[in-house]
């Protein structure tokens, strides 16, 4: 009498990013073959047919994963299932404010990035200073050198990571150069 799967628990995490790639597998009997389903799709599954498989999330959503193993003499177990929670990647794409600064308004400068409710934001600066820091929004003065950058990334409610946006700052200093003065006659 050959055995009957009795695995009844997909293994892996089920909250994650979007863009991540996860493993989920499943312990059953030497031999056998698994059939796994991501929301009734069974295609473009690396790892289809054994225990473990990976699959890149590039949408985010929910999910319905399942899997159902076959043993080697070929008694089939129940569907196995659960739920896969993909969140999205942060969106903020560009750093608002000034590229170029005019001497002398160096001080109080804004910046923001337009992104999701309830994220953090991680400001990095060279050239100057943030004296207000508003999560989304910073001041900023600048202590004048002429290349200055500013940077940025924004981290979910949820932890996921969004690209590091950066800002190059051009402090313009207009001078007058004078070379020699004539009072001609």
């Amino acid at each position: 009498i050959a055995p009957y799967p009795t695995q009844d628990q997909i293994i892996g995490d089920f909250d994650f990013c979007q863009f991540e790639t996860q493993t989920f597998r499943v312990n059953g009997f030497n031999g056998s073959t698994y059939i796994w389903e991501i929301n009734g799709n069974t295609s473009g599954i690396d790892g289809q047919g054994t225990n473990s498989i990976n699959f890149t999330f590039n949408t985010p959503g929910t999910f319905s994963l399942r899997v159902k193993e076959t043993t080697l003499a070929g008694c089939e177990g129940e569907w196995i299932d659960t739920l896969i929670f993909v969140r999205p990647k942060p969106t903020a794409n560009t750093i608002i404010g000034d590229a170029v600064v005019c001497f002398p308004n160096l001080d109080s400068n804004l910046y923001r990035v337009n992104g999701f409710v309830n994220s953090t934001y991680s400001w990095t600066i060279n050239g100057g200073t943030i004296i207000e820091n508003n999560n989304d929004n910073i001041l900023v003065n600048w202590s004048g050198q002429q290349l200055n950058n500013l940077s940025v990334f924004e981290v979910s409610e949820f932890g996921c990571i969004g690209d590091t946006l950066e800002l190059e700052i051009f402090i313009d200093q207009p001078s007058i150069e004078i070379d020699y003065i004539s009072v001609g006659f």
